[in-house]
């Protein structure tokens, strides 16, 4: 997706309704790590679907940038950045969550 520097406004770079996504999203606060670039990051997981999560407090990604985020329970999701909007990314998982996760349940 185009960033803000493109000159879009951030509303116009994020998913606005269900139609723009695959999958339901299920709202959550989970702290977790975020491993990119040979760098830790504190993150929080905002909400999450069986394709991705949206997590907020990571810093200096690019879409396309392949992340690692560890949970609290030392479980590791890996994925894929589609978009960043400061202190906002959408991550996408490289392989999707069953319907059935415990993630989703929360």
């Amino acid at each position: 997706m185009v960033g803000p520097s493109s000159g879009q406004s951030a509303a116009a770079t994020q998913p606005t309704s269900a139609e723009d996504r695959s999958f339901e999203r299920r709202s959550i606060r989970k702290h977790a790590i975020l491993h990119c670039h040979d760098r830790v990051q504190t993150i929080v997981i905002r909400d999450i679907s069986v394709g991705g999560m949206k997590i907020q407090n990571a810093f200096g990604l690019l879409t396309g940038d392949p992340v690692k985020i560890e949970l609290l329970t030392r479980r590791v999701l890996d994925g894929t950045v589609a978009w960043s909007i400061p202190p906002y990314c959408g991550v996408k998982f490289n392989a999707p969550l069953s319907e059935d996760d415990p993630l989703l349940r929360t």
